[in-house]
């Protein structure tokens, strides 16, 4: 009996992928609630490890889609739990905005 063939996974460029690290989710839940004892150690842009990146968070519940304003590109935001938002972009540290779609 021949076995049915795999199901392939699309090939996704390392260009387009979103790395997410950092905290736990139980660490992001305390955030969320307001009961994390320092919010400002999560969110905003902080280094984000040895290979000179950096990453950034966002506490937006409810929001639909977030995306960062870097250096004049879009970067995606992934939702990671309890309406944190993160991604990692490459670099240093820098000024960063934000564009936020909430539902409706």
């Amino acid at each position: 009996m021949t076995k049915p063939p795999r199901e392939r996974k699309p090939r996704v460029p390392d260009e387009l992928k979103v790395i997410t690290t950092g905290p736990a989710d139980s660490e992001l839940e305390l955030l969320a609630g307001g009961a994390h004892h320092n919010p400002h150690s999560l969110l905003g842009m902080h280094p984000g490890g040895l290979d000179g990146s950096s990453v950034i968070r966002a506490l937006r519940p409810g929001a639909e889609k977030v995306v960062a304003l870097v250096a004049g590109e879009r970067v995606n935001l992934v939702h990671r739990a309890y309406g944190v938002w993160e991604a990692t972009v490459p670099g240093p540290v820098v000024d960063y905005r934000l564009d936020v779609t909430y539902h409706g």
